[in-house]
């Protein structure tokens, strides 16, 4: 998973922040973190709950 930072510098003093996965085949739960639960889903993955380790 990748967290991306915005470049405007007011939204990264109001931490806000993009979560963006890729999914593989593989699991690596050494490699990946969740993502936070109070995180807002959008797109396709909006009604979907996160799963913690």
């Amino acid at each position: 998973m990748w967290n991306l930072w915005s470049e405007y510098w007011a939204r990264q003093y109001l931490g806000q922040q993009t979560y963006l996965r890729v999914y593989t085949a593989s699991t690596s739960l050494r490699d990946e973190y969740p993502i936070p639960k109070n995180a807002l889903l959008c797109g396709r993955a909006s009604g979907r709950r996160t799963h913690p380790l």
